[in-house]
């Protein structure tokens, strides 16, 4: 028996268990493998880990009205970055602010894209701690946080739900 000839439902549940980079990897380099890897359920539930991974709210994807391609598109976009900037095919912007030298603990993206909110101290690790939420499409040469807000050690633990 080879790994063609297991029940696609088994198959599907490997593959959940397989990780978005390796389902990717097979589906690229074995030709018989690609249509069992096309199967729209591995790359929704694929979908489903990277959202609860990054914190990304649900309904974000219209997945009833998404091709299976599209799915999968959205699925490897993190590795195909993650690709990209590692062998410099891109370089990752600079970011300029006049708040000084900070110690950023944590980053978030919201969803969409266009606010960052960071967890970080002024100057060192010990000092107080702000969560900061950023415009990253102003058009500002230099950019200051839209909001900045003292958080205390019991408010630390941040997610988007």
């Amino acid at each position: 028996m080879t790994l063609l000839d297991i029940p696609e439902e088994l198959f599907v549940q490997i593959c959940g268990y397989s990780g978005t980079r390796i389902s990717w990897n097979i589906m690229v380099s074995c030709r018989s493998m690609y249509k069992l890897i096309e199967c729209r359920a591995i790359w929704v539930n694929q979908l489903h880990q990277l959202s609860s991974e990054h914190a990304i709210v649900g309904g974000t994807y219209d997945l009833h009205s998404m091709s299976t391609s599209e799915i999968r598109q959205v699925v490897i976009r993190p590795h195909r970055f993650e690709q990209a900037v590692q062998f410099e095919e891109i370089k990752p912007i600079r970011y300029q602010t006049t708040m000084g030298d900070e110690f950023v603990f944590e980053t978030k993206l919201a969803p969409g894209g266009r606010w960052l909110v960071t967890l970080c101290s002024p100057n060192s690790e010990q000092g107080p701690k702000f969560r900061r939420i950023w415009d990253l499409h102003s058009k500002a040469q230099v950019s200051e946080p839209c909001a900045s807000l003292p958080v205390k050690e019991v408010d630390l633990v941040f997610s988007w739900s």
